[in-house]
């Protein structure tokens, strides 16, 4: 039987011997598959907990957890979110908001128009915000009806939104309302002037 030199303690496999190198090839492999296995039971662990802490009474828990979901290792992380913007804190609808633009797809789109209505100024204005970056031009309408909104913030928040995704008034109206919330009052006045002129000319 051939013997391999340096392999005095290889291993004997279908025949022949097989080196040390080879032996060590195949522990580390086994090392690898059980520590990938490990972190993926960690992760696991990590996304039963936070489940659990989204059921909690304190708000402020539940903010923290809905901060922690990672849509990209937790599937349901997308529904947990959805479900959240019905939470009664608006800390914790603000943070939903949030993490609705790691997902930028459809539904969450979808939810943050939503999230644009609601009864809480600062939800408004983050959602605003977070439209304004995932870049979606079907925002325009519902961003365009913020700039109406009672709350100076979530006004300032809709024109920054729109003006970055290169939305442009049609009416000397939402021109007008355009400039008031970015602050510009001159260019305002001077877009009234104008709306009204015309309507004096067509009587």
């Amino acid at each position: 039987m051939p013997f391999i030199a340096g392999s005095r303690k290889g291993v004997r496999r279908h025949g022949r011997h097989v080196g040390n190198g080879q032996q060590r090839c195949t522990e580390l492999r086994h090392v690898v598959l059980f520590r990938r296995t490990e972190k993926n039971a960690r992760i696991a662990l990590m996304v039963w907990w936070n489940t659990l802490r989204l059921k909690s009474n304190s708000p402020e828990v539940r903010r923290k957890a809905i901060e922690n979901l990672d849509p990209s290792r937790d599937a349901r992380a997308l529904d947990q979110l959805l479900a959240g913007l019905g939470d009664d804190d608006s800390q914790v609808r603000c943070a939903v908001v949030r993490g609705l633009e790691q997902v930028q797809n459809d539904q969450s789109v979808i939810a943050l128009t939503t999230a644009l209505q609601d009864l809480n100024s600062g939800v408004r204005e983050a959602a605003a915000a977070v439209l304004g970056r995932v870049g979606d031009a079907r925002a325009f309408p519902h961003l365009a009806r913020l700039l109406k909104d009672p709350h100076p913030g979530a006004r300032r928040s809709a024109a920054a939104a729109l003006r970055s995704l290169g939305w442009r008034p049609s009416t000397n109206e939402e021109q007008a309302l355009f400039e008031v919330a970015l602050g510009h009052a001159r260019a305002a006045a001077r877009s009234e002037e104008r709306r009204v002129g015309k309507e004096c000319r067509s009587r």
